[in-house]
């Protein structure tokens, strides 16, 4: 991963070293780079949440193993399509725009999930597109932080980036597998959503007060 913004410190090529412990780093760049750290704890969420009970839905509305595995696989085939692309993009359009449009690509498939289970010749492309913009937050976080932080500072927010992601995918699975015991299967695209929707208003309001970068 490499994430970054030379924007945030003063310039002149001079870098700048974050101090202290890992808990004071984490809140600095919560603090100056929230776009980049909650898109880390979302990614971490949902990626988590889906891969871990797309499945379980899958068999819930009657699919066999085989099937439900196919399921995750295509997930996967839509990440591994749109790297490329996705980063091209941020390149170009902006990596905060991109976040935004990625979360949105998460969320309408996943809401329609529960109501195209019975339709392959949509279901299966849903799957495809929620795949493509779940690792486009990979890819538009590493555009981001390799254009905002050098040096020193590179390694520090990379390093905050997995602690967020790694924390939203302990939280992920948990929150979502209480939703399901509680009521049902179809309670995992309701927590994805719920997850993009809560994201959506920050992201957007960061690139009104920033611009796309």
């Amino acid at each position: 991963m490499a994430l970054a913004n030379s924007q945030m410190f003063g310039g002149g090529g001079v870098e700048r070293r974050v101090e202290g412990h890992q808990t004071g780093r984490l809140v600095y760049f919560l603090r100056i780079a929230p776009t980049l750290m909650i898109a880390g704890l979302m990614f971490g969420f949902v990626d988590a949440a889906a891969f871990s009970f797309l499945p379980i839905f899958g068999l819930g509305y009657g699919y066999d193993q085989s099937t439900v595995v196919n399921m995750v696989v295509a997930v996967v085939v839509g990440m591994m399509l749109t790297q490329l692309p996705i980063g091209w993009m941020a390149d170009h359009v902006g990596g905060r725009i991109m976040i935004i449009g990625a979360t949105v690509l998460v969320a309408i498939p996943c809401a329609l999930l529960p109501f195209i289970m019975d339709m392959p010749y949509v279901l299966w492309p849903a799957l495809l597109v929620i795949g493509g913009a779940l690792g486009g937050f990979y890819t538009i976080g590493m555009v981001m932080m390799g254009r905002r932080f050098k040096g020193a500072d590179l390694v520090a927010v990379n390093a905050a980036f997995v602690v967020f992601w790694a924390l939203g995918s302990i939280v992920g699975p948990a929150v979502t597998g209480v939703a399901i015991d509680a009521t049902t299967v179809d309670a995992m695209p309701v927590v994805v959503v719920a997850a993009c929707l809560l994201y959506l208003p920050l992201a957007i309001a960061r690139m009104i007060k920033a611009g796309p970068e």
